[in-house]
């Protein structure tokens, strides 16, 4: 009877401690700032900076997923030391892998951001510099929908949405890529753009016009390259370097 006693307070205790567990996990997930509301921040001074910043730092973080990973499941590398997926130089991917998880995760929201920053934030500031600022959310937005067809056979057009074959990725890409080009008055980055058109119709099997946007990029700057910046000291590093450069093991 003691030992039924016993086990039963302890059951009980058990139970207590789980429902105080679930409790204090819903509170920390249903935490309200009021301070960064949509009705806060749209609308605010440089919102649509700030925003743009925040896009340039997940294409930073997008890049931390889909260059390291490419580079192991093509033959350009061996990975027979270094601490990530030993699958991928088989390779073997599979939907439940965690990095592939986190692959498309990183891609999405790099999208999801854009799109964001184009249907919200933009339209509800008033900076001086807006259209030039929305090309590069285009930009980015076009860049996601990139890697997603060149990554993936098929995979979501939008958030929650159904599942399309990769030319519908690029076709969307090129759309994005017209509307920054239309948008922006910095010549550079409208280079840039021609470069990420000729990439998007390469993909769709479009060499002519594939060529004519790559010889319009090549025309204007031979040496064009666009770069993604990092910074290691606010959390934003380079696994590529720190695979490459930074291991104290040599790696």
């Amino acid at each position: 009877m003691l030992y039924n006693m016993r086990k039963n307070s302890i059951k009980t205790v058990f139970i207590a401690l789980l429902l105080a567990a679930a409790n204090s996990s819903c509170s920390l997930v249903e935490v309200n700032n009021p301070n960064i509301t949509d009705e806060k921040f749209l609308g605010s001074p440089q919102s649509a900076a700030i925003w743009l910043n925040g896009i340039k730092k997940q294409l930073g973080s997008t890049l931390n997923h889909t260059v390291v990973f490419s580079e192991i499941v093509s033959d350009n590398y061996f990975n027979n030391s270094s601490l990530t997926n030993k699958v991928f130089d088989r390779p073997t991917l599979r939907a439940v892998d965690l990095d592939i998880d986190q692959l498309q995760r990183q891609i999405s929201k790099l999208r999801e951001m854009s799109v964001y920053g184009i249907e919200s934030v933009v339209p509800a500031t008033d900076e001086a510099n807006k259209q030039d600022i929305l090309a590069q959310m285009y930009f980015y937005g076009a860049y996601a929908h990139i890697l997603t067809g060149e990554l993936m056979a098929h995979f979501p057009l939008e958030s929650n949405g159904e599942v399309v074959p990769a030319s519908v990725h690029f076709n969307k890409a090129i759309e994005n890529l017209i509307q920054a080009q239309n948008l922006d008055s910095d010549v550079e980055r409208k280079n840039t753009y021609a470069l990420a058109l000729a990439r998007a119709y390469y993909y769709l099997g479009d060499g002519a016009q594939a060529f004519q946007y790559a010889q319009q990029a090549k025309q204007a700057d031979p040496l064009l390259l666009f770069n993604a910046y990092f910074d290691g000291l606010n959390g934003s590093s380079n696994t590529m370097q720190s695979y490459t450069f930074s291991s104290s093991t040599n790696t």
